[in-house]
């Protein structure tokens, strides 16, 4: 089952992480979160980090007591007067609340470049997949959400 779950055979791709602008990202967002079948709620927000930088944080409430803490970080920039968003610092943790940990997918080891993918047991929480992805390899979140939605089908 975990195996399946690899991303390493995505082949080289445009980078779905790429730049955006900041309306069509944030309503593709609101959109997706909105339809997903797996989420109930979310406590997530939008900030504004500063001249340069937006983040999204906060936790999506999933059916069966699944959450998914969220973090991202965005370059925010002025291409004349449309503000484009390019994420590029990332961490995603799915857990059964209460409990253990199912999923974590970051980038926030020294080298940013080394994207991590992990799959714990359900019900002793010990780590039992551990994959290094390419940047065009990590999952959009609406990705993530389908991913932790598989894992909370075996529970």
């Amino acid at each position: 089952m975990v195996f399946q779950l690899s991303r390493r055979a995505i082949p080289p791709q445009k980078d779905p992480h790429d730049w955006n602008t900041w309306d069509h990202y944030r309503t593709v967002h609101e959109l997706r979160l909105n339809q997903h079948p797996f989420v109930f709620a979310d406590i997530l927000t939008f900030s504004d980090g500063g001249e340069s930088v937006v983040s999204l944080s906060g936790e999506v409430i999933c059916r069966t007591d699944v959450a998914l803490e969220v973090e991202i970080w965005f370059d925010a920039r002025y291409f004349g007067s449309t503000l484009r968003i390019r994420a590029y610092s990332f961490r995603y943790i799915g857990w059964l609340r209460g409990e253990h940990l199912l999923l974590k997918y970051h980038n926030l080891h020294r080298d940013s470049h080394e994207y991590h993918h992990r799959v714990y047991d359900p019900t002793t929480g010990a780590e039992v997949f551990h994959e290094t992805l390419q940047r065009y390899q990590f999952p959009t979140f609406p990705e993530v959400l389908d991913e932790l939605e598989y894992l909370a089908e075996s529970l």
